[in-house]
């Protein structure tokens, strides 16, 4: 799922990395990972069935009992930490009144990640990054693939 720019490069701030990301043809997928950007491949069918399975029931869930929140796929979150990090989770949940700028969510109440094999290498990285940001209220990681494709809206 993912390649390093250059191993031996020197770390961005998140505020370079956005700058660079401007350059790049909208079709590539980057994130910053400690400070190093990392082309994301796109994900199989598998694992986009699940986000999006997941943000569909999120959504249902959230209009019943909260419409104020909403789940969206690959949005840009901020998280706060001690090494660079740009990350956009498969799903997270927002409060639309609450994120102005229609790319990067301030704040943000769940992020989630669908594990895949090729993913192992750098979820830790995202799981320390995400466990630093004092806006994570919550975070989700699906490793099961089977199981998870069977999720079921429930109250």
């Amino acid at each position: 799922m993912v390649g390093a720019l250059r191993q031996s490069s020197p770390m961005l701030s998140v505020a370079s990395f956005r700058t660079w990301l401007e350059s790049r043809p909208d079709e590539e997928h980057w994130e910053l990972i400690e400070g190093v950007p990392m082309m994301m491949t796109p994900p199989n069918r598998r694992h986009q069935r699940i986000a999006s399975n997941l943000e569909a029931l999120l959504n249902t869930a959230l209009k019943r009992h909260n419409p104020a929140f909403a789940a969206y796929h690959d949005i840009g979150v901020n998280i706060v930490s001690t090494v660079p990090y740009d990350p956009e989770p498969d799903v997270a949940v927002i409060r639309e009144d609450e994120n102005p700028d229609p790319r990067y969510a301030e704040r943000f109440y769940l992020v989630a990640e669908v594990l895949s094999e090729s993913d192992k290498a750098i979820i830790e990285s995202k799981r320390y990054a995400a466990r630093l940001s004092p806006r994570v209220h919550a975070a989700l990681k699906t490793e099961n693939a089977r199981r998870a494709s069977r999720l079921r809206a429930r109250d």
